[in-house]
């Protein structure tokens, strides 16, 4: 005989399959009509379930689009959090590397999925809502950076780390990024230029000293040039 628990464990997982099923469809909807052509039944009918199926697992269409990006949001972050590490053990290069591979893969895989949010955010408070709560938890993981580069010594001269945050929250923005693809740069090079104008912009030049793999390159190349021109006389 079957007990509750896992009669209602049974449920939440038919319910969340059932959300998965109602998410995949308008998103496919969405992308096919466009958010304002598609409409609930058309999605309940992909998904193969009721109309008021939808708006009790998911809601209406704000809701769907709003459920959509919190999904994409929080794959790509649960990778930042996987993936940048703390300040201890690793360059500042690496940790801004990190971040910015993170990052590009989000805009590059959701780039339709973010152009509604940002599109549809003016009109609509459920949306408006959903790109606050992506942009302050894109901002927190700025400031993680920012904290990470301070503790390393490598925030430029006179640069803070709240006026950090700033940089890079504005730096390794969505509309930054997508402006220059829309300008028909292709995703690596718009990632690749936005890099090299953070690193630039936020960190201090690494001084050369005796030891550092800079400095051991610098002679070995010193060492090749002269043994290349002969013995001096």
């Amino acid at each position: 005989m079957e007990t509750r628990p896992y009669r209602s464990r049974r449920r939440a997982s038919s319910a969340a399959e059932t959300r998965r099923i109602i998410l995949d469809a308008a998103l496919a909807a969405y992308r096919e009509h466009g958010y304002a052509r598609a409409t609930i039944a058309g999605i309940a009918a992909r998904a193969d379930v009721a109309v008021n199926t939808v708006y009790t697992s998911v809601g209406g269409k704000p809701q769907l689009l709003v459920a959509l990006v919190r999904s994409a949001a929080a794959e790509a972050f649960a990778r930042v959090d996987e993936d940048v590490p703390t300040a201890v053990g690793s360059t500042a290069e690496e940790v801004l590397g990190r971040i910015s591979r993170v990052v590009g893969s989000l805009y590059s895989e959701h780039t339709w999925l973010l152009d509604q949010l940002w599109g549809h955010a003016p009109a609509d408070p459920a949306i408006a809502g959903a790109l606050q709560e992506v942009e302050a938890i894109h901002s927190g993981h700025m400031a993680e950076v920012a904290r990470q580069l301070d503790v390393l010594g490598r925030l430029r001269p006179g640069l803070g780390v709240d006026e950090a945050t700033d940089v890079l929250w504005f730096s390794f923005g969505f509309r930054q990024w997508k402006t220059l693809c829309e300008r028909g740069w292709d995703a690596d090079r718009a990632r690749s230029w936005l890099d090299e104008q953070i690193a630039a912009t936020v960190l201090a030049p690494v001084p050369a000293s005796e030891g550092s793999p800079a400095s051991d390159s610098s002679a070995h190349r010193r060492s090749h040039r002269t043994s290349s021109a002969g013995p001096v006389q």
